[in-house]
């Protein structure tokens, strides 16, 4: 399925990889002066941010895409994303621990929301894929907690996600040398606003009326 559709698939894997982020990217380069190992740990920040939003996108199953690529294609690309995002905001952190003159809030929540993909990336693995399976003990042990999480551990991911971004909103808001550029900002909140104006449009209204026709 996956080699079904190949320049769908990559040009969806371009669009999400390069081109999304890079308004962001290039207006924060462009509008704030700092130095370039600062501005790179920025960059991956940004990315993450952005490939984030894309997974909220992407778990609304858009119907076109669907056309294009196919469910598995799309859950594919959903799951690396966030494998993804995981690593470049691991890069982000660590290069954001030499800056000194961050506020601690700002760090704080930071770190917070480092240590939640993190954990939501080894949630994932854990409970969605069979790497540990060979291991009776662990299988054992994720059979039980399955039937805690009552096997809405996708939804339990998707949680875990919504958190880290709002997270993230709150740590770039709290950043004094951001909040200064105002172009950046509007768009950065735009970014965050469409994407989570469509899931609440997309799952609590449209999902709604297309049962409510169906029944």
């Amino acid at each position: 399925m996956l080699r079904k559709y190949p320049l769908a698939l990559y040009s969806t894997w371009f669009m999400i990889l390069l081109v999304l982020p890079l308004p962001l990217v290039l207006l924060l380069n462009l509008t704030l002066l700092e130095p370039t190992r600062t501005l790179l740990g920025y960059d991956f920040g940004i990315i993450a941010y952005v490939w984030w939003l894309s997974i909220v996108l992407l778990s609304t199953k858009p119907q076109w895409l669907d056309r294009r690529i196919g469910l598995p294609a799309m859950h594919f690309v959903h799951g690396m994303l966030g494998v993804l995002a995981s690593v470049l905001i691991c890069f982000h952190a660590i290069i954001s621990l030499s800056m000194a003159t961050v506020d601690l809030w700002v760090k704080n929540i930071g770190n917070i929301a480092w240590h939640l993909s993190v954990f939501e990336l080894l949630f994932a693995v854990f409970f969605l894929s069979g790497v540990f399976n060979r291991w009776p003990l662990v299988a054992r042990l994720k059979q039980k907690l399955q039937v805690v999480f009552k096997h809405q551990v996708s939804v339990w991911i998707h949680r875990f996600n919504f958190v880290a971004i709002g997270l993230i909103w709150w740590h770039v808001h709290l950043f004094g040398r951001i909040t200064n550029l105002t172009s950046f900002l509007i768009l950065f909140d735009a970014y965050t606003v469409v994407t989570i104006g469509f899931y609440i449009w997309k799952h609590f209204i449209a999902d709604q009326s297309e049962r409510l026709t169906t029944d």
